[in-house]
């Protein structure tokens, strides 16, 4: 993930305005753009995708680093073109442009195409870091843990695997987007060095092995419990050859959510 640096010495002259170097983002700015983050994906269109999600959730920045509306607007306009990345990755870029924002209205030397290519180049391999980690990961690892917890104790499952699977998985993606500004905010255009310092690939090659162990184990269990403890080695042995034979992992949570319902049912 390559950013641009700032390029000229382009100042805030060029929005007529003069810098104020005291002007600077309080807790409770960045605190406002967490909160309006949520609703980063209340409105989408398909010319410009998440653009006014974006506008929405960075606006306390605008509205603390440039107090007359007209300039506001500018600088707003300037934004409202088209963005699209993950919703709980998204908050990284939103700390790096508050950042940049904030040494503009300074009057440091930070040019305006600058902070909008940043934002470009950042969107694409964080929605990709946010699809891999998230949807095609974490999502399935914890449901199927949620599942197994729910089998646990029999009676009442039901409640107990949906509140676990919401707990865990809601707790994971504030945590991450409530990090990923401070540190989007605090590193600025360092942020990229500091990310791929992360074995993010390596996490989720364990993550898909963590879940498929998981689903073996359910099957096994479920079809010991159904028919006799050596179908339920057969079967785990089956589902190993078929996936080293190259078979699809996603057949998995179906079949071991199958067995243990006539399993446990």
């Amino acid at each position: 993930m390559t950013i641009p640096v700032p390029g000229p010495d382009v100042r805030g002259e060029a929005d007529g305005k003069v810098p104020d170097a005291g002007v600077a983002l309080t807790r409770t700015d960045l605190v406002q753009v967490f909160l309006r983050s949520f609703m980063f994906q209340s409105l989408w269109s398909y010319q410009r995708m998440q653009n006014v999600g974006w506008l929405f959730s960075l606006w306390p920045v605008f509205r603390r680093l440039h107090p007359d509306q007209e300039e506001r607007a500018r600088v707003a306009q300037d934004h409202a073109g088209y963005f699209n990345t993950h919703p709980y990755t998204a908050d990284i870029i939103l700390g790096v442009v508050a950042s940049l924002e904030e040494k503009r209205a300074q009057g440091n030397p930070v040019d305006r195409e600058a902070i909008l290519a940043a934002r470009k180049s950042m969107s694409g391999p964080l929605s990709a870091v946010g699809e891999t980690v998230f949807w095609a990961t974490l999502a399935p690892l914890i449901l199927i843990g949620s599942v197994v917890l729910g089998l646990v104790f029999r009676r009442g499952s039901w409640w107990i695997t949906l509140l676990s699977y919401l707990i865990v998985f809601n707790l994971l993606h504030v945590v991450v987007k409530g990090g990923g500004l401070l540190v989007g905010y605090r590193r600025g255009l360092d942020v990229a060095a500091f990310l791929v310092q992360w074995p993010v690939q390596r996490w989720v090659g364990r993550g898909a092995w963590l879940g498929m162990g998981l689903c073996l184990g359910v099957l096994a269990v479920a079809v010991a419990r159904a028919w006799h403890p050596a179908a339920g080695t057969a079967a785990a042995v089956v589902v190993v050859f078929f996936l080293r034979r190259g078979g699809s992992p996603l057949f998995l949570p179906l079949l071991a959510a199958a067995a243990g319902f006539f399993a446990f049912h």
